[in-house]
């Protein structure tokens, strides 16, 4: 059973992640992720990552929406840009006026394991108030730069624009924990 002592006994840092989510990293390849209302998602992009990573589900339910570009649409506001996700960082569009296809959702209830791979667009919902998962990365990182789908018509706002403070952190990782 997860804990605040047990979790501090890892020696690791949380920090806020503006998807939603208080990332408590104990390792270079394995995270605990705390959802919940006091960790608002301030941007909701359909993205990719740098790595493959296998992800438990601790606490809660989670559901995985994944995505495919299928060519162009001029009626659509949806680009693809592939670049750095941290404030500042340029990006290059790689696909303007995007059609965005959704592929699939699967939910995964807690004491279940999914998997995803780097170049899988998706992103990810709460089905309850609390989600706790535990992330294993596949190291080393297969790319430098992973793919974002911005919505023009809605400026984007960067994840780690509106940081929290490490205490903050830990006080919503102690409200995940807590039914």
């Amino acid at each position: 059973m997860l804990t605040i002592d047990g979790l501090r006994k890892l020696g690791g840092s949380p920090h806020y992640m503006g998807l939603g989510v208080v990332k408590y990293f104990f390792r270079d390849d394995r995270a605990y992720h705390f959802y919940s209302e006091l960790a608002p998602a301030i941007v909701d992009d359909i993205h990719e990552h740098r790595f493959s990573f296998t992800s438990k589900v601790v606490k809660g339910e989670l559901k995985n929406y994944i995505y495919d570009v299928d060519g162009q649409d001029p009626n659509s506001t949806l680009q693809v840009e592939r670049g750095e996700c941290k404030a500042g960082a340029e990006r290059n569009i790689e696909v303007p006026n995007a059609n965005i296809i959704e592929l699939c959702t699967f939910t995964t209830l807690a004491g279940q394991s999914y998997h995803i791979s780097y170049n899988t667009l998706h992103r990810i919902e709460c089905v309850t108030p609390k989600v706790i998962t535990l992330l294993d990365k596949e190291l080393p990182f297969v790319q430098t730069n992973p793919r974002f789908v911005t919505d023009t018509a809605n400026p984007s706002v960067c994840a780690f624009s509106q940081p929290k403070t490490e205490a903050e952190c830990w006080e919503i990782i102690d409200f995940t924990l807590k039914d």
